[in-house]
């Protein structure tokens, strides 16, 4: 099985899972404290190693698991990722204040 996904996490994750060795060093290292299991799928070729993870809630075919090693704190550093929140803000900002200044006008007796 294969995770895709741009984040260079997913392919750590991805070879954990390939690896058949246990995935809860591997999750905490990439930041990742929860895992949700449907235990009613067909099994896999090799089931998954879940060894370090607690089941903390379970109903029914669903478990929500916790990953018991101490877990890293990813900070995003992608300058892109900063340079498109910080325009969508100004866009944002910009149209609030036309969207008000053009009310304003709307409302100035002419």
């Amino acid at each position: 099985m294969k995770v895709g996904g741009d984040d260079p996490r997913a392919a750590a994750v991805g070879r954990a899972i390939d690896s058949g060795r246990p995935w809860s060093p591997v999750l905490a290292e990439q930041g990742i404290r929860w895992i949700v299991v449907q235990t009613d799928q067909p099994a896999a070729s090799r089931p998954p190693d879940l060894t370090g993870t607690t089941v903390v809630w379970s109903q029914g075919d669903l478990e929500l698991r916790e990953v018991a090693d101490q877990i890293r704190v990813h900070r995003p550093r992608d300058a892109a990722v900063v340079a498109v929140d910080v325009v969508a803000a100004a866009l944002l900002v910009g149209s609030a204040g036309m969207a008000w200044r053009g009310r304003r006008d709307q409302q100035t007796p002419v």
